[in-house]
């Protein structure tokens, strides 16, 4: 009788997590922009939800990276040449199912500061580095 019951509440549980799809649900980031200042870039990332992030600093050669929880990419740009004294590129793609990554190839070491926006007025959720 126990197994019984376990196995039906597995199967309920099972048809449920197929029928609700904000279980697996990832929001969207709409952009990614840079604008360069002579000693420095800024890297925006724009989102309908709240962003949640994790960084990682790479050497040989320098990457900046920036994992982003619970999200996938909904624009075409994928690579994003910069090319001024800090940033060669930024490549965009989603590390795993619930992880988009940037990796943002350096033009040498450089110090960064990542922090979030919250939406206000026109604008969205946004992370910047």
């Amino acid at each position: 009788m126990r197994k019984k019951a376990l196995t039906f509440f597995g199967m309920v549980f099972f048809i449920f997590s197929l029928y609700c799809p904000s279980v697996y649900a990832l929001f969207k980031v709409t952009d990614v922009r840079y604008w360069t200042a002579p000693d420095h870039t800024r890297i925006v990332v724009d989102s309908d939800q709240p962003i949640s992030y994790k960084t990682l600093e790479l050497k040989g050669p320098s990457r900046f990276v920036v994992d982003i929880k619970g999200a996938k990419a909904t624009f075409t740009h994928r690579k994003i040449k910069v090319e001024d004294s800090v940033v060669h590129r930024i490549r965009v793609g989603q590390f795993d199912r619930k992880t988009l990554r940037l990796v943002i190839d350096l033009v040498k070491p450089s110090q960064s500061n990542v922090f979030t926006l919250k939406k206000y007025l026109d604008k969205p959720y946004r992370l910047v580095i």
